[in-house]
């Protein structure tokens, strides 16, 4: 399974995360989405980084739009 950067992925466990590091063998930094949108809501703004083995991973789900992406 190929795993990109900006990938949103769905873990073992349930959680969905996007791909936000992948220079670490075997391992990747996501960014926990369920976290961030509760802090969010609670009016806190950080990200939640988590590491996460490749293992974990069940499948991807598709890429996410970041910040200077641009279709023509």
């Amino acid at each position: 399974m190929k795993i990109n950067l900006y990938d949103e992925v769905e873990l073992d466990d349930g959680r969905t995360v996007v791909v936000v590091a992948n220079d670490v063998p075997g391992f990747l930094l996501c960014e926990d989405e369920s976290r961030a949108e509760e802090e969010t809501e609670a009016g806190e703004d950080r990200d939640w980084v988590v590491s996460v083995p490749i293992s974990a991973v069940k499948r991807v789900l598709g890429r996410q739009l970041i910040a200077g992406d641009l279709f023509v």
